[in-house]
């Protein structure tokens, strides 16, 4: 362990500078209009950004024993990966093997949360099994749309995969402030720094899903 121990002085400070950079390019995301070339450019950005910082987070978790770092890394990425490929499904209208291959890989990965989730609350480990449950359940809820997309070719109409990319990249920039928030704001209640974000991100989903309803 000791020769593992310099790594995190290199990751830990490169993790949080891709966090910074998706806090910020995610937020002007938000703020450009939408379809212009300086939002997709910046959209870039924040999908890299975020590669990064779930990438980090694996080797940062494993050397802290943080597990929650890990399901979050995996899930914010989740999102917006799976919300720039939906989006590119809508544009070129059809399916590549890549959009198979991953829904199946992310599909695996859900399943086995809540297969740990009973193993958790098998052996009474109450707080992760909560925490695996949700996150599985969330990811199972929102896949079984890509399953049907990729896998029984069910084409909605254009509208619906521009909710899903909203829906998806917003909720994606909720999963990283929270988690930032929860690593670095103390003078708030822990309930509001959980569920703040959240209230204020569905918020801002409804109001730029609106005109596409």
């Amino acid at each position: 362990m000791k020769d593992l121990i310099p790594s995190i002085v290199y990751v830990l400070p490169l993790h949080v500078v891709l966090g910074f950079l998706s806090l910020v390019s995610g937020l002007f995301v938000f703020i450009l209009p939408k379809g212009t070339i300086r939002h997709i450019k910046i959209g870039q950005v924040y999908t890299f950004a975020m590669f990064g910082v779930f990438i980090t987070s694996v080797w940062v978790s494993f050397l802290k024993g943080n597990f929650f770092l890990l399901l979050i890394g995996f899930f914010s990425f989740y999102l917006v990966h799976s919300g720039v490929r939906l989006n590119r499904f809508r544009k070129i209208g059809k399916v590549q093997f890549q959009d198979k291959i991953f829904t199946s890989l992310y599909l695996v990965c859900f399943l086995a949360m809540i297969g740990y989730a009973v193993l958790a609350f098998a052996k009474n480990h109450q707080a992760m099994g909560i925490v695996l449950t949700v996150f599985g359940s969330i990811g199972l809820l929102l896949i079984k749309n890509e399953v049907r997309y990729y896998f029984f070719y069910f084409f909605p109409d254009n509208r619906a995969f521009i909710r899903e990319h909203i829906g998806r990249l917003t909720g994606s920039y909720i999963a990283a402030f929270t988690a930032f928030a929860v690593n670095n704001i103390y003078f708030l209640p822990p309930v509001v720094i959980w569920l703040l974000p959240t209230l204020i991100g569905s918020f801002f989903i409804w109001k730029f899903s609106k005109p596409y309803q």
